[in-house]
């Protein structure tokens, strides 16, 4: 069980005294402290991790059997959980989302802090709702869920903000559900800022559950194809307001958030590369499906949101505001946040000239 290795270090430290130059007992901390590592690992589905500490510390105490048994139990507990994502994600690509929740619920059993099964059931919850429970084909045999909480009215601190990534680029955050886009006019107060041929207020974006409307007030074509109502928008899709164009991607799967690229040689005030607007999560990391692709680095940072505060989270130690962090830390609206192969850094909008 996950509570034995801990149990077992506890022991350790009810030795007598009399035995502080033992070795076992000297190395007890260093032991322990690799125990704590696995438990958070194992928690968040990182299972090979997860082994690999608790073998460490196996090594260091060899008369404590239940660490090499929680090593094996992180071998086969991988195993499953590696069957269940794959599953999972095929489950997802085919909007089956009965079976999404069963094994998402399995996945969050064997690791209650798995990110991917926690937003994945979070979008069967979304597309589908409670009614999913009652359909007489339903094959959803696991606890019953209880729907998501809705997001917070107000996230005003995190409303708009800049998002600096060093090697990589400037990116205009935006935190609501509906955004504006236009020319950057005083009066306008327009979300999306862009010096271009278009309006003051163009056209509206707006986030609907896991789908992406624009609400034209201007004309606005898509894919060449003009629109005169509230269209939604596909990962891919070619935006045309005026002479401006933009790309609209949705590059995770699992992820609500969307990225709008320039096409054509246009840009924003205040300058930057693209425009993030930010669901719940955001991805930056070396992979193609990332929200920001930082090809350099050795793996992810999310940035996500919780209630009105904005966190981010890596395996491993780094820096936020000075200060050495492990995998995760809060962040304010001029928060640097640094590691041994990357750099990026936040800036708020309120009182920054553009």
């Amino acid at each position: 069980a996950a509570g034995e290795p801990a149990a077992a270090l506890a022991r350790l430290g009810s030795f007598d005294r009399a035995c502080a130059d033992d070795t076992a007992f000297r190395q007890a901390p260093e032991a322990a402290g690799h125990v704590a590592a696995a438990q958070r690992f194992a928690r968040r589905g990182e299972l090979t991790r997860a082994e690999c500490e608790y073998s460490r510390a196996a090594a260091l105490l060899p008369h404590v059997a239940a660490l090499a048994d929680a090593a094996r139990a992180c071998s086969l507990k991988r195993a499953e959980s590696r069957e269940l994502a794959d599953r999972l994600h095929s489950a997802l690509a085919g909007e089956h989302w009965a079976e999404v929740l069963r094994h998402a619920e399995r996945l969050i059993e064997l690791c209650p802090d798995h990110l991917i099964a926690r937003q994945a059931r979070s979008r069967a919850w979304s597309a589908v709702g409670m009614h999913l429970m009652d359909e007489s084909t339903n094959t959803y045999t696991g606890p019953s869920p209880t729907p998501p909480k809705p997001p917070a009215v107000a996230w005003r601190p995190m409303d708009r903000f800049l998002l600096w990534v060093d090697g990589v680029g400037g990116y205009l955050v935006c935190g609501r559900a509906e955004v504006t886009i236009g020319q950057p006019v005083p009066e306008s107060q327009v979300d999306i800022p862009v010096l271009g041929d278009l309006s003051r207020r163009h056209a509206k974006l707006r986030r609907d559950g896991e789908v992406y409307l624009i609400d034209p007030r201007r004309p606005v074509r898509l894919d060449g194809r003009s629109i005169d109502r509230a269209t939604a928008l596909a990962d891919g899709t070619t935006i045309e307001l005026g002479n401006v164009k933009l790309r609209f991607r949705r590059p995770h799967p699992l992820s609500a958030t969307a990225r709008l690229e320039f096409v054509s040689r246009h840009r924003m005030q205040p300058s930057a590369d693209a425009v993030l607007l930010l669901a719940e999560s955001c991805v930056l990391g070396p992979g193609t499906q990332s929200h920001v692709v930082c090809g350099d680095w050795s793996q992810e940072l999310i940035l996500y949101r919780q209630g009105d505060d904005l966190l981010c989270r890596r395996s491993g130690r780094f820096q936020v505001d000075g200060q050495g962090v492990v995998d995760g830390s809060p962040l304010t609206l001029k928060s640097q946040v640094s590691g041994e192969d990357f750099s990026l850094s936040i800036e708020s909008l309120v009182g920054r000239a553009s």
